[in-house]
């Protein structure tokens, strides 16, 4: 049977972008049908963002439909202790959500209110139905080791997917 992933996430200075691409790579060596798709926000500046995520607004998504897939990463920069507003808007719109395995991934800055934007994000995929397996949170300063960070992704994974245990 061909598992087929999708890995969705947003990205504003490249770090939540690298770490996608990491697990693509990954995933693909493991013969894993994978697609990535880049959430596109409102495009203010960071204070206007995180201010937006602390306060949960909504941001326009283009709607993707999720029953294809098997395997669900869904990737997001820490903000205002929150997911970001495009990430958010994601989960909360789109269909297909329902029996689905996903993995999160944040990126973050400091480090205050990584674990706030977890509970978030696990919280509303699970209203939408999906399980969320596991999460994986990198620092982003720690983006300029790829080794160390292609050492924990593949953990990730490994640890992670079905069947692969």
């Amino acid at each position: 049977m061909i598992v087929k992933a999708i890995i969705i996430y947003f990205s504003k200075t490249g770090n939540t972008e690298a770490l996608a691409s990491l697990i693509e790579e990954v995933l693909r060596k493991k013969e894993v049908k994978t697609e990535a798709f880049s959430m596109k926000g409102d495009e203010g500046t960071f204070v206007q963002e995180c201010f937006r995520a602390f306060l949960s607004k909504e941001v326009p998504v283009e709607i993707k439909d999720l029953e294809t897939y098997d395997l669900i990463f869904l990737g997001s920069p820490v903000w205002a202790f929150s997911p970001v507003p495009a990430i958010s808007s994601f989960v909360k719109h789109t269909e297909g959500w329902k029996g689905k395995k996903v993995f999160l991934f944040l990126t973050f800055g400091s480090g205050a209110g990584r674990r706030r934007a977890e509970r978030v994000l696990s919280r509303l995929v699970e209203k939408q139905g999906g399980e969320v397996i596991s999460v994986l949170q990198i620092k982003g300063k720690l983006m300029k080791m790829p080794e160390r960070i292609k050492e924990r992704v593949n953990f990730f994974i490994d640890t992670s997917l079905p069947d692969s245990k």
